[in-house]
């Protein structure tokens, strides 16, 4: 089959690009040197399974994006998601007599995270204009929104899978009456997604908004909800 005939069938959708083809199409599409090497690390990200290697691909693809054509906010808010820690470190700041201390911070996160990798997350809130330094505190800018806009969903499945990973330990660690874990098996048809997907989103924000209630919170949770196919 002619080149051009195969990137058609890829486009249409009849045919899936594999890695035999990319330096190919990468060819007739005329592609540059640093292009052809974004366009080989986007393919492979889109046919890794593995998170870790994800993570290694887009780290790649984020070097390789000219930053001229980024919009500067979508680059902060990128980095941002792109630290797991990141958001949990901004709901840290609703704790009861919280100090920036990043040393005890990162021991409070049972050794998951270093100094350095607290500085440089509040950095990138403060950056992002989700908080501000006031004589060398952190606070949060009320009214301030973290919007995805063009936010890749790749990243969106890094931050998921990093933050399940996250909740790995405490299963094993964690005395049963201070955290909750089930599991549901169930059978369901295709017309049912859609309603039980926004039951759950009705449930997580119920939860949202009653925490936000709360008055001098001393501890952070985290909250994963998982609803996903068993059978491929």
């Amino acid at each position: 089959m002619k080149a051009g005939n195969h990137i058609k069938l890829i486009m249409d959708g009849q045919r899936n690009l594999t890695r035999n083809h990319i330096q190919n199409v990468a060819k007739v599409c005329g592609l540059k040197k640093r292009q052809a090497e974004f366009f080989l690390n986007l393919t492979e990200l889109n046919h890794c399974k593995d998170p870790r290697s994800q993570e290694v691909y887009w780290q790649r693809l984020q070097k390789l994006t000219p930053k001229k054509e980024i919009n500067i906010l979508d680059q902060v808010q990128t980095k941002v998601l792109s630290k797991w820690y990141a958001l949990p470190l901004l709901e840290m700041l609703n704790l009861k007599g919280f100090k920036y201390d990043p040393k005890m911070i990162a021991r409070r996160f049972g050794g998951d995270l270093s100094a350095k990798e607290v500085q440089e997350a509040f950095g990138l809130l403060d950056e992002a204009g989700l908080i501000e330094f006031n004589n060398g505190q952190p606070k949060i800018k009320h009214g301030s929104n973290f919007i995805g806009g063009d936010i890749p969903s790749q990243l969106i499945k890094l931050f998921h899978s990093k933050i399940i990973q996250q909740s790995v330990n405490p299963l094993f660690e964690t005395d049963v009456a201070l955290r909750e874990y089930s599991a549901a098996t169930v059978s369901i048809r295709p017309q049912d997604i859609a309603r039980f997907k926004k039951k759950i989103q009705e449930f997580q924000e119920e939860i949202v908004m009653e925490c936000d209630q709360i008055e001098n919170p001393d501890e952070l949770y985290q909250i994963n909800i998982q609803f996903f196919p068993l059978l491929k």
